[in-house]
């Protein structure tokens, strides 16, 4: 995991967050709106967003449904301080990979972006090894000219 978007409404939340994830060795974008949010996925790739519910200018499940629609392997954190358990469950149906209420511990976060990265990585090797299996499983590697091998390559 190399870049993340925090989207937060709030500057000193976003500070705190960046300053948090910059020390764990991660490229830090932010926005402070959805807006803002949409100009910088247009323009960079991300590996995990982390939004707040609460935008001046719309909502978070807005910009989880907009990442997940474009590219669905990046891990989406929610966090709020109005949030309820149904707005949780909502979010995970969604696609997030966490819902967190405000105010949280940093630990937290730390954890959270940990866990997200291992299951980019196993996500990566699943992908890599289903295709290391086509390719030596599939019709490629099968040999032979006889008729009825030729008709079954066709």
């Amino acid at each position: 995991m190399k870049r993340i978007l925090i989207v937060d409404d709030e500057q000193s939340m976003r500070e705190l967050l960046a300053i948090l994830l910059k020390k764990e060795g991660l490229e830090v974008l932010t926005a402070g709106s959805r807006a803002e949010a949409a100009a910088l996925l247009g323009r960079h790739a991300v590996d995990l967003v982390l939004t707040d519910v609460v935008l001046p200018d719309g909502d978070g499940l807005e910009i989880l449904r907009h990442v997940k629609a474009a590219a669905p392997e990046t891990v989406v954190i929610v966090m709020t301080a109005y949030g309820t358990s149904e707005a949780a469950v909502a979010a995970r149906k969604l696609g997030a990979f966490s819902y967190l209420f405000k105010p949280f511990d940093v630990d937290e976060i730390h954890l959270l972006v940990r866990q997200a990265a291992q299951q980019r990585v196993l996500e990566r090797e699943v992908c890599y090894l289903r295709a290391e299996l086509d390719r030596a499983h599939g019709f490629d590697s099968l040999v032979g000219r006889h008729p009825a091998m030729v008709r079954l390559y066709e």
